[in-house]
């Protein structure tokens, strides 16, 4: 899930059903309270790392891996389960969505309507009704145009970048929890697909953007402060 994608549950969850927000996962009990609850009422999302009375960043600590384990013990084996992260300002959003036949049809359905009311063609700057009469927010980079072959992981660094200045096979393997090779592999195709270019060498090697499409300000950036959600 796009960091987009969440300022929009942010700014609908009045009208969206079933979406939680919750300040972190220090409690295992309400994780797996929470998990049980959507699975039998049609399914929902999860989304762990915000305060959302408050419109704060917080920061997820867990990693994927630990929301597995509980959504395997919570869950029933005919209860599928998506668990993501996004990336914002150098902390993890985890999302877990808890998909039932019920969400899924009511998905396809939203989907199908969509697709009915879309006669408008998309304008240039990608902002979207969602947005009307407030602030419009600056678009990430257009990962519709990137190689179709990066995955998830590598298409996530690319948004990191556009907040950071640059990234090591260290802080990929702390944000992905991957090992030292899978990490400089999928570094190294950056590199080769010309997406990211090499800094240093050695232990000193780090990895930046070679191309900045997103430039980040203290008007629409959510800093390490935290700052308020309500600025964008």
């Amino acid at each position: 899930m796009s960091w987009q994608d969440i300022i929009k549950l942010l700014s609908n969850k009045e009208i969206l059903p079933n979406i939680i927000f919750l300040r972190d996962a220090d409690n295992e009990n309400i994780i797996i309270e929470k998990m049980t609850s959507l699975a039998n009422s049609g399914g929902g999302k999860i989304i762990v790392g915000l305060d959302y009375k408050n419109k704060h960043l917080i920061g997820c600590q867990r990693q994927e891996n630990w929301f597995l384990t509980i959504a395997k013990k919570a869950l029933s084996s005919n209860i599928q389960y998506n668990i993501d992260t996004t990336i914002r300002n150098d902390k993890n959003i985890i999302t877990i969505e808890i998909i039932t036949n019920d969400s899924q049809s009511n998905s396809d359905e939203a989907t199908s309507s969509a697709k009915k009311q879309q006669t408008k063609p998309k304008h240039k700057d990608k902002l979207t009704a969602a947005y009307s009469g407030q602030r419009p927010i600056r678009p990430l980079p257009d990962n519709n145009n990137l190689d179709k072959d990066i995955n998830t992981r590598q298409q996530e660094t690319l948004e990191y970048l556009s907040n950071n200045k640059e990234i090591t096979n260290r802080k990929y393997r702390e944000l992905f929890a991957v090992s030292h090779k899978t990490a400089h592999l999928e570094l190294t195709d950056l590199v080769n697909k010309n997406l990211l270019k090499i800094i240093g060498s050695g232990r000193s090697t780090s990895y930046i953007s070679t191309k900045k499409d997103y430039n980040t300000s203290n008007e629409d950036n959510i800093t390490s402060q935290p700052e308020l959600f309500d600025n964008f």
